[in-house]
């Protein structure tokens, strides 16, 4: 029996990233601290920040569009209620930071999607738990020491 290798020199196509629809318009830049809450929201901003130690619960479902970078500080939680879903789309880059947990109270990656439709990369740094789907046709992924990630990642590079 004989076989073909598959020629690895050209990608596989990417899917192609369409942004949400129905969104308000931009605010500035939001800095989530401390103990916050979304309930069935849609979030629209030029830059997304948490702060510290911040736990951010999603209830319902939620979309967040940055137009910029969406970074977690240290050791920032993103939880998810029963039956909530969140899907971020990030222009600027992904940077999750130094202990930083997402969606790991459900343990399951669909309910998170992150759609990267900048060439920013998406970077996991340090001590992080992230259960998520993540497409980045335009920019690779980065895991760093010590890093768990679940699910699925579809990009340009890992």
């Amino acid at each position: 029996m004989t076989a073909t290798a598959p020629d690895l020199s050209v990608g596989a196509p990417m899917p192609t990233i369409t942004l949400p629809s129905g969104m308000p318009a931009a605010v500035g830049t939001v800095y989530e601290r401390d103990t916050v809450t979304y309930t069935d929201r849609d979030v629209h901003t030029n830059k997304f920040e948490t702060r510290r130690d911040t736990i951010l619960t999603i209830q319902g479902h939620c979309r967040i569009w940055v137009e910029g970078e969406f970074r977690t500080g240290q050791r920032t939680q993103i939880l998810l209620a029963p039956g909530a879903e969140l899907e971020l789309w990030v222009g600027g880059g992904v940077s999750i930071n130094q202990g930083t947990e997402i969606n790991v109270n459900t343990g399951d990656p669909s309910r998170v999607t992150i759609f990267n439709y900048g060439t920013d990369p998406v970077v996991i740094a340090q001590d992080n738990s992230v259960y998520a789907n993540v497409y980045s046709p335009n920019a690779h992924m980065e895991l760093h020491q010590n890093d768990h990630f679940y699910g699925g990642f579809a990009g340009a590079g890992l």
